[in-house]
């Protein structure tokens, strides 16, 4: 958990003042307000997780977006870093993982490869762009991209083959770019140059990122207020946004959510599992005690009657 300086500073004082031997914090996770027409969805994330979790969320909540469409203001933002160094330079240096003298970084996505930070962050920049321009097939192309280009060298090639896939004409591919291009603000008299020039679409997502408080990659606020469940659940996920509306849609009274079929199904597939495999571990152990007790059956049957006769020639000596 982490919690803001000013709180950390106040706790420190506390302790170091004597004010108490030591401190009991209580944690209030809110839930998301209610609101009357649309619930406000905010995915935080960036094109190079590599964790899958942002790609099984894409997969799975399209489905529920499908669904709730009318009553879901979803948007995607990208999450980004900034370059501390490059900061007390006044953004002025070119750094490899970073965009705009530092401004907006990226962790290098594969160490020692050939990708770099600054290439996530025109990625992240490009989905932006798409989901601006084509949202209704920003889902397929960004799934496509994480599934497909996410360590590939030739991102441009890979890119492409995700339009396509996607199936932008050319005509939204041009606009695209030029909101790329255009979302930097190029110095008076000088050619573009994205590894110094300032970019206010990213200005402007760095800063919902701040006053949202996002720290994690990905991330999920419902009505502003940060999602504390897991993002693979996507049936929990949707039951928080129909009980974040003061009116249900009739999409919100059950069984209209593919994901929590699919969810019961594979709960079903592992309790069946389950059972299989416990009723092979009890065959086989019956047969193995069944295979021991014949084989130590003759040796039981000779100790009886060598008993049996010892007995006997004891009773004869004693007569």
């Amino acid at each position: 958990m982490f919690i803001g300086k000013s709180d950390g500073r106040k706790l420190v004082d506390a302790l170091s003042k004597g004010m108490a031997d030591s401190l009991q914090l209580m944690m209030h996770f809110p839930k998301s307000p209610a609101t009357k027409d649309k619930v406000n969805v905010d995915f935080w994330y960036t094109s190079s997780d590599t964790t899958d979790v942002t790609q099984d969320f894409l997969k799975n909540f399209k489905t529920t977006y499908t669904l709730l469409k009318d009553v879901i203001d979803f948007t995607p933002h990208p999450i980004l870093w900034i370059c501390g160094r490059c900061r007390t330079k006044g953004y002025t240096d070119k750094d490899v993982n970073c965009l705009s003298g530092g401004r907006y970084c990226a962790p290098d996505p594969d160490d020692s490869g050939p990708l770099d930070g600054s290439q996530v962050v025109m990625e992240d920049l490009r989905q932006l762009c798409i989901w601006k321009n084509a949202a209704d097939k920003w889902w397929d192309y960004a799934i496509y991209y994480g599934a497909q280009c996410r360590l590939v060298k030739d991102q441009a090639t890979c890119v492409n083959n995700g339009y396509q896939a996607a199936g932008f004409d050319d005509s939204t591919i041009s606009q695209i770019n030029d909101c790329i291009t255009n979302s930097f603000r190029k110095k008076s008299g000088k050619p573009l140059d994205i590894y110094l020039d300032d970019n206010q679409l990213l200005a402007q997502e760095r800063d919902k990122q701040v006053e949202q408080g996002i720290q994690h990659i990905p991330s999920l606020a419902i009505n502003y207020v940060l999602y504390d469940g897991r993002l693979r659940n996507i049936e929990a996920i949707q039951k928080t946004i129909c009980e974040s509306l003061e009116t249900k849609p009739s999409q919100c009274s059950g069984g209209g959510s593919i994901s929590s079929t699919e969810e019961h199904f594979t709960v079903g597939l592992v309790i069946v599992a389950m059972l299989v495999v416990a009723a092979l571990i009890l065959y086989f152990t019956r047969r193995m005690t069944k295979r021991d007790m014949m084989r130590e059956m003759p040796n039981k049957i000779n100790e009886a009657i060598a008993d049996y006769f010892a007995l006997k020639d004891t009773s004869r000596t004693e007569l």
